[in-house]
């Protein structure tokens, strides 16, 4: 695709004044003039362009050369940075070229970073790879949308629902002094998003994190005229990296949330089952028989079975005034044998839709941002997991 130059100087001027290294602005392009024959789009079964099969082999990471250029660089010896980050990241195009190379399944997210060309940061690096894959026609699966970051107590009032105000932002709190979820690696503010099982039902969290997916999927390319979400570059869109969902869930992790996730969580437990069963006698009537203290109207049903032993304490709505009546007639935890098969499969079937459900909705809200969010495949999940659930779940999307 042919872009013009913002610049008013002949040819032969800029070719004097610029080295290969240096780049220019490109107009903005209305990506509606792009034909939807240059976008990936699945047809039959099959990644298509043009209505032609397409196959990729595919790298994955920070695959570019960054300048990594800081306010105090002179301008020269910025563009000394920038004029090596370039040609790096042209041997590494030129490399996996000559291996047969085709597709980057890239990482990098920038949520509120804008730049100029050649001032050396890691979104102009980055965006001038997109650029030069593109060129030589690459194609990109992002992975971008997995930086979404944290949050903290400050983030309340992205959902106004002022009963449960401070006792989110206390929640929040917690899970931040327990450590946030963060890895060695991870260096964040606040309790991290990614991988965070209370996405799954808390409306805070999810508002969140659609908050900055679309700030990542938005982010404009001076190099190429586009936002990344109308850029047909961008082959495939990955929601999430090995969440591991099904197996964090039915193993219990959500155990060790702040007592108002958990406490959340248990409220859609008990309407699950209120919509499926309708009341206490049908809920009886399918699952044979109940442990003592536990009443749906009440809503005393523990959540469990788990993969393992589940504790009373931590499986029970401590809020309800009911629950410590309850757990004085409840065994101190279960194992998964202390329960009958349906019940175990009603908690699958709660937890795949509480994923499923989620998935779909962030679906629902980034698909509309761009051409390319809109026509190319989106996938929920990499590294999803070995469970037929997980296999199942999968199958929902664009894309496997």
């Amino acid at each position: 695709m042919q872009t013009r130059i913002l610049w008013l100087l002949p040819t032969l001027l800029l070719t004097a004044l610029l080295d290969a290294s240096q780049t220019l602005a490109v107009e903005r392009i209305d990506p509606n003039t792009i034909p939807e024959s240059e976008y990936v789009i699945v047809k039959d079964g099959r990644l298509t362009i043009d209505g032609k099969p397409q196959r990729f082999w595919t790298v994955t990471g920070f695959l570019y050369a960054s300048a990594k250029a800081t306010k105090n660089d002179s301008p020269e010896v910025r563009a000394e940075k920038v004029r090596k980050a370039r040609a790096s990241t042209n041997r590494i195009l030129d490399h996996l070229q000559s291996i047969g190379v085709n597709g980057v399944r890239l990482w990098p997210s920038f949520k509120d970073r804008d730049y100029t060309i050649n001032d050396g940061s890691s979104p102009d690096s980055c965006d001038y790879f997109i650029a030069e894959a593109k060129r030589r026609g690459f194609r990109i699966w992002a992975a971008s949308m997995n930086g979404t970051g944290g949050v903290t107590p400050d983030d309340v009032n992205i959902i106004d629902e002022p009963e449960t105000r401070e006792a989110w932002m206390k929640g929040v709190a917690e899970a931040i002094d327990a450590g946030g979820g963060k890895r060695s690696w991870e260096k964040m503010k606040g309790w991290k998003l990614r991988s965070n099982a209370a996405v799954y039902w808390d409306a805070r969290l999810e508002a969140k994190l659609i908050e900055r997916m679309s700030k990542i999927a938005t982010h404009y390319n001076h190099h190429t005229g586009l936002r990344w979400c109308d850029d047909p570059v961008f082959a495939i869109w990955e929601l999430s990296n090995e969440e591991w969902g099904m197996r964090r869930m039915i193993g219990g992790g959500w155990q060790k949330l702040p007592a108002f996730f958990r406490e959340s969580l248990f409220a859609k437990w008990h309407d699950f089952l209120k919509q499926k069963y309708g009341n206490e006698a049908g809920l009886k009537k399918a699952w044979g028989e109940m442990l003592p203290g536990e009443s749906l109207e009440k809503g005393t049903i523990l959540f469990a079975p788990m993969a393992k032993a589940t504790k009373t304490g931590v499986a029970l709505n401590d809020s309800n005034r009911f629950a410590a009546e309850a757990m004085q007639v409840m065994q101190q935890k279960y194992n998964p044998a202390d329960f009958p098969e349906q019940r175990a499969e009603d908690v699958i079937e709660f937890i795949v839709d509480l994923i499923l459900s989620h998935k779909q909705r962030l679906e629902k809200a980034l698909k509309p941002l761009g051409r390319s969010l809109t026509l190319s495949p989106m996938i929920y999940d990499t590294g999803i997991g070995y469970e037929i659930q997980s296999q199942w779940f999968h199958q929902n999307a664009d894309a496997v």
